[in-house]
């Protein structure tokens, strides 16, 4: 064997395995940026070449995506225009292309704007089932020697390859932004869960957890709470509900809580209650009956408690509002009387500072701000 064929078979030998490393490479990247700056960077060492520019195809248009000697953030070749200047036409003609000297090809361009090429330039376009989505050129400026047909052979198999992985890399992009958005509406699918249980999460977790670690908040706190089972019968009510109602716990303990309530009121109690057990937090407000006989007024809160997933029975918080209802009620009369006043005449001027006055004490009764000053 002589030494030239020696040397021939030994360079392709090296770059066999060349070749197969940058396959490898190839897909060890991570993300498409990354593919194709591995992709012009190998290009470059496997051919020998100080510039190599790999293109996507985008529309109508090659836009530069990777460059090895080439910064594309500075040129004014980043995007071209299929059909216009070398690389438009390159991928146009859809074929591999050897040039000797590029500088006689591209002397007939008129719209050339890729000052950059000379000496010998190999390019060839990047297909994937049988479509150009790239094409890749790579370039010896003189005195280098020229690339050669088999240079070229290889190229065209490099392009294979690279196409290969950009597709499959698209394949991988599409995927897992697929996987984002089913990531992203589960996280917000959990985020609301989270908020429809909010309502319930105390009473579920004193049923769930240590009693004892919620009792003395459930027992000294200033609304009453209580709780009724499938039927609507008291399982338990704290100290405020005892103290509110007059009635102690064992009275009521395993009974129904229709009787509490005036009986134009009950129905619709009745039907909050079968709603609530179907599954659907209620706020209402209702008259009940205190063990002296006298009425106050209770704004409710009421949810359902879960175990395993089925509804056992209610939860609701109270709160005595029967004063806060009667300041208001006092407070429309005095405005009503006010604006009376004051249609009927304007010179009842100590009269109208009185009402004045008695609207103000009655809106810090309701902890609201005053709504006259002292001047009146």
């Amino acid at each position: 064997m002589n030494g030239f064929r020696r040397r021939t078979l030994i360079k392709r030998s090296v770059d066999r395995e060349k070749s197969a490393r940058w396959a490898v490479d190839a897909f060890q990247a991570t993300t498409m940026d990354e593919l194709l700056n591995r992709a012009a960077s190998n290009a470059a060492s496997l051919f020998q070449s100080p510039l190599s520019v790999l293109f996507l195809v985008e529309e109508n248009n090659l836009v530069a995506k990777a460059a090895k000697g080439l910064d594309i953030g500075k040129t004014k070749t980043a995007k071209i225009p299929i059909g216009k200047s070398l690389s438009g036409r390159l991928v146009k003609h859809g074929e591999p292309r050897l040039f000797l000297d590029v500088s006689h090809y591209i002397q007939k361009i008129v719209d050339n704007i890729e000052p950059y090429y000379s000496g010998s330039v190999a390019s060839t376009p990047l297909v994937f089932n049988k479509q150009i989505i790239g094409l890749i050129n790579i370039c010896r400026p003189a005195p280098l020697t020229p690339f050669s047909r088999e240079d070229l052979t290889r190229l065209i198999n490099y392009g294979s390859q690279t196409a290969f992985a950009i597709t499959s890399q698209r394949l991988v992009d599409k995927r897992t932004s697929e996987l984002n958005k089913v990531q992203i509406a589960l996280l917000r699918a959990n985020e609301q869960l989270k908020k429809d249980i909010a309502k319930r999460k105390l009473m579920e977790e004193a049923l769930h957890s240590s009693e004892e670690q919620y009792r003395t908040m459930i027992e000294y706190s200033n609304d009453m709470i209580w709780t009724l089972d499938r039927e609507g019968n008291f399982k338990f009510f704290n100290k405020m509900s005892e103290e509110i109602s007059g009635y102690p716990l064992e009275d009521w303990l395993g009974k129904s809580f229709a009787p509490m309530l005036l009986p134009e009121d009950l129905p619709r109690i009745q039907k909050v209650f079968q709603e609530t057990m179907s599954g659907k937090s209620q706020q209402y407000e209702v008259s009940v009956k205190r063990k002296d006989g006298s009425i106050f007024l209770l704004s409710v809160n009421t949810a359902p408690i879960f175990k395993r997933g089925e509804v056992i029975g209610t939860v609701s918080f109270g709160r005595d509002i029967t004063e806060h209802k009667r300041a208001e009620e006092e407070l429309q009369k005095r405005l009503r009387e006010l604006e009376l006043y004051y249609n009927i005449t304007i010179g009842r001027e100590s009269r109208i500072i009185e009402l004045k006055q008695q609207i103000n004490e009655l809106l810090e009764r309701l902890g609201e701000k005053k709504k006259y000053g002292s001047s009146g």
